[in-house]
């Protein structure tokens, strides 16, 4: 008994430490943040499922800030392309106090700031929540 439950707890460990295939990361520019009055909410849950084709990347869901509230972005599973990098959204704290926000974004090799790729499978809402995320703001 006790070889089976080390076995489960094996096989649960290695099952939960499976990554995504990403995207290249990178960073924002400083002139991409925006003052936003206070920080985004905890991310929404997503379920990814598997890449539908090989040469998938999955990228997480993000909140972007819209003027005066924010709102929820989906993640998904988008077709990977040479030369392009995301750079997930990111909240700092300046010295002055002022918090500044960077929604996620999508870029070319020279850092221009390019169209997001086409999402292949968007992520979904877990069973067991509700999501509001095109009608309500946070």
């Amino acid at each position: 008994m006790r070889a089976a439950s080390s076995f489960l707890a094996v096989v649960s460990t290695l099952a939960c430490g499976t990554q995504f295939p990403e995207p290249n990361i990178t960073s924002h520019a400083t002139d991409d943040y925006v003052e936003v009055p206070y920080f985004p909410p905890a991310a929404l849950a997503e379920v990814a499922g598997a890449p539908p084709i090989d040469a998938c990347v999955w990228f997480g869901g993000h909140w972007v800030w819209r003027g005066d509230k924010y709102v929820w972005k989906r993640g998904g599973w988008v077709q990977s392309r040479p030369g392009l990098f995301y750079a997930p959204s990111k909240t700092i704290v300046l010295g002055d106090g002022r918090i500044m926000f960077a929604a996620g974004t999508w870029y070319d090799e020279a850092g221009h700031e390019v169209p997001p790729p086409a999402i292949v499978k968007p992520a979904s809402t877990p069973s067991n929540e509700v999501t509001s995320e095109f009608e309500t703001p946070r």
